[in-house]
């Protein structure tokens, strides 16, 4: 994928030319170490000098707290979740991704709106434990949650291909697969700076 990819119209009042930093997106099933990554990446990122930010999933200012909430009880049907996610990615897309973006940071997230769609299209809106136990796709919640896990890789899967993904195997240790990442991001930001 070149430097900027839109599919549309792109968001009103952004030009790709002031987005000087760089957006590195950690996506996958639940349980793969997204986390453990990004903090990984932003430590090692931040001893290489570069100014970095990150962020995830219902951490935003104006929708956070009530999604965490939310996602505790069984009250809000899947379009108001779904509605609600949305609004916490928009959030936080305005007020933290591009902000830093413009600054040269470099922008690091614990899932991007592909997670969003990929669950949205899987289960026809987002569940409340975001694994979906929700759906009773088996006898008990483990089996619900490894048939869904397995729908979340095979949506995954469709996107490598038509949205440049860079596949990394989450199945090593947490070291190995931090060595894979940096090289992988080192390839990103390393020669080209920020």
């Amino acid at each position: 994928m070149g430097r900027f990819s839109f599919f549309g119209q792109g968001i009103p009042g952004v030009e790709p030319q002031d987005l000087r930093g760089k957006l590195i997106v950690i996506e996958g099933a639940d349980g793969v170490g997204r986390s453990t990554q990004v903090w990984l990446l932003k430590q090692w990122l931040e001893t290489k000098g570069h100014a970095v930010l990150a962020t995830r999933m219902t951490r935003s200012d104006l929708a956070g707290k009530g999604l965490r909430q939310a996602k505790k009880g069984t009250t809000l049907g899947r379009v108001t979740m779904a509605l609600f996610y949305a609004t916490d990615f928009a959030d936080r897309l305005e007020n933290e991704i591009i902000p830093a973006l413009r600054a040269g940071f470099v922008m690091l997230t614990d899932r991007y709106i592909d997670d969003l769609v990929t669950r949205v299209l899987q289960s026809g809106g987002f569940d409340y434990w975001e694994s979906g136990m929700d759906r009773r796709m088996g006898e008990d919640l483990y089996e619900s949650f490894v048939r869904y896990q397995k729908w979340l890789l095979a949506e995954f899967d469709k996107m490598v291909e038509p949205y440049g993904f860079d596949i990394i195997d989450a199945s090593s240790s947490v070291e190995e697969v931090f060595q894979t990442l940096r090289g992988r991001v080192d390839g990103v930001i390393g020669s080209n700076g920020i």
